[in-house]
């Protein structure tokens, strides 16, 4: 016999909200610290997922005026976070994943440009520092300026 973590109708709600927040922290943390931020984006998504499972709309059955049994598909409680932490998880991981391949993919032009950024004393050498920044980017998609 195997328990399922998932919560049942009346925790889902709670369980929803707390994933959407968590959602909305991953994505603030892929741009503070990318690695944890999809980390947790993953989480997210992973659990989202269970939830919207778990709150999947069940059948009910009701009865129209004239007596007539009708079924509906009745949403259950916590359906609407479960929504949006699966966006959030969606977008956290999606994004951290651009951001990780962008910092290793620029990792030399953007260690350059701060050791040059931090040796310059004046504003001109600041420009100059994001002008050889620019040019090595576009030098590595072998584009001209």
């Amino acid at each position: 016999m195997t328990s399922d973590p998932t919560p049942t109708t009346p925790a889902a709600a709670r369980t929803g909200r707390v994933l959407a927040a968590f959602g909305v922290v991953a994505l603030v943390l892929v741009f503070v610290l990318p690695p944890l931020g999809l980390a947790l984006g993953v989480i997210v998504l992973v659990r989202a997922i269970r939830l919207m499972r778990a709150t999947a709309p069940a059948p009910q059955e009701l009865r129209t005026p004239d007596g007539l049994p009708v079924t509906v598909r009745m949403p259950q409680p916590g359906r609407a976070a479960a929504v949006l932490a699966l966006v959030t998880g969606v977008a956290a991981t999606v994004l951290g994943a651009l951001v990780l391949v962008l910092l290793v993919t620029f990792w030399t032009e953007l260690r350059d440009y701060t050791e040059c950024h931090d040796a310059a004393n004046t504003t001109q050498g600041e420009q100059h520092c994001r002008d050889q920044l620019q040019d090595a980017i576009f030098d590595r998609f072998g584009l001209t300026r």
